[in-house]
């Protein structure tokens, strides 16, 4: 079996394992991160789309880096979970406040709240950095080669616009939840917002069934 081929059934395993059926037919773009730091899958992306019979078509692989897992001035950890993106925070040039305004282009904002405040992890590229892909090296983000970034960047913007089901809020409203748990109405349907019909799965696989850090 070809490697990258393998790679790429493994990580949609996870993507069946992790997310609820029922959102499979809501979105069309699937992001798989394992920020695991060895590994089969460790520090890469898998890209997939959903055909028009619902299977995962594995597009490519592409190496990451995700926090580097350490406390720092902030701990530099890379939230697990399921993530949907925020389509008010799809930024071409965006400075991040938290690191001493680095550089985040073509940066792609996870719809991730905790406290009641928006986080500032995204997918975004890594100029300077690349060299340091497919290890552990961001302070939570999640770095891509500049290239691929720009062009995940345009095809989300480009295609990807849609309604989509909001995720339900924890602890009062202040925490999204990473579970895919659907926000409801009173008769049990989904609400819908506005948003991207893309999901990001992240986790600490490395590649094995069932999952291993």
């Amino acid at each position: 079996m070809d490697i990258a081929f393998g790679k790429g059934r493994l990580a949609a395993q996870r993507l069946r394992s992790a997310i609820p059926v029922e959102l499979f037919r809501y979105f069309d773009l699937y992001l798989y991160v394992s920020k695991a730091a060895r590994g089969r899958l460790a520090q890469h992306m898998f890209i997939f789309h959903e055909d028009e019979h619902g299977r995962l078509v594995y597009e490519r692989s592409i190496p990451v880096s995700t926090g580097r897992e350490q406390q720092e001035r902030y701990f530099t950890d890379t939230p697990s979970g399921l993530f949907q993106l925020d389509p008010a925070r799809l930024e071409r040039v965006h400075y991040s406040r938290e690191w001493d305004g680095a550089p985040m282009p073509w940066a792609m904002f996870l719809k991730y709240t905790i406290d009641g405040r928006a986080t500032g992890v995204a997918l975004h590229a890594a100029p300077g950095h690349e060299s340091h892909l497919g290890h552990r090296a961001s302070g939570g983000c999640i770095r891509l080669p500049v290239k691929e970034a720009q062009l995940l960047f345009r095809r989300i913007r480009r295609d990807e616009e849609g309604l989509v089901p909001a995720f339900a809020a924890e602890e009062g409203g202040r925490r999204t939840n990473v579970a895919g748990v659907l926000l409801r109405d009173e008769a049990g349907r989904p609400s819908f917002i506005p948003g991207l019909r893309v999901l990001v799965l992240i986790e600490s696989s490395a590649g094995r069934t069932p999952e291993s850090a």
